[in-house]
């Protein structure tokens, strides 16, 4: 995968995967304007979800621009766009003990939620890659998909475009 000449990524993965974190380093190394896909699905974030069609439009006309990085979690049939017209897909696909470790410091020590709200996240990352496998789109791009499962093949795909 060669990130330098990529002009178009989509960046995937479960909660606590490093998503935005990897998008907002590409984006100031890249010099290309990503967008997170939880700010399509919610009017404000995690409140008011947008209709499947306003998700669809969106996700569209930010696919229509020459550039873009685009991280989230979502392989439904409104992402469709980004996995048809990225250069690259990025699949962060960590063990589940990195992802255990990381939501725990994320929900409870920025004290953003609850016991709730960490046990929902929490079968949601246990339940990732089925959830990819049941989108039906994931399949369709292994091609392009580039699975990030080490934090030493981060710092290989990091170091190939000097960060």
């Amino acid at each position: 995968m060669d990130l330098a000449k990529a002009s178009r990524i989509y960046i995937l993965g479960g909660p606590a995967s490093g998503k935005t974190h990897l998008a907002r380093l590409l984006s100031e190394k890249l010099k290309i304007k990503h967008y997170d896909l939880d700010d399509v699905a919610y009017e404000t974030k995690y409140s008011k979800k947008r209709t499947y069609l306003e998700r669809q439009k969106l996700v569209e006309k930010i696919c229509a621009n020459k550039s873009w990085i685009i991280e989230g979690s979502y392989a439904r049939e409104w992402v469709h766009a980004p996995f048809q017209k990225s250069d690259t897909i990025i699949f962060l696909d960590f063990p589940i003990h990195t992802i255990i470790a990381r939501l725990v410091t994320r929900e409870f020590t920025r004290q953003r939620s609850g016991l709730m709200d960490f046990l929902l996240l929490l079968r949601y990352a246990l339940t990732y890659k089925q959830y990819l496998k049941e989108g039906g789109i994931f399949g369709q791009y292994q091609n392009k998909i580039n699975r990030i499962g080490s934090k030493g093949e981060l710092d290989r795909l990091l170091a190939s475009i000097n960060i």
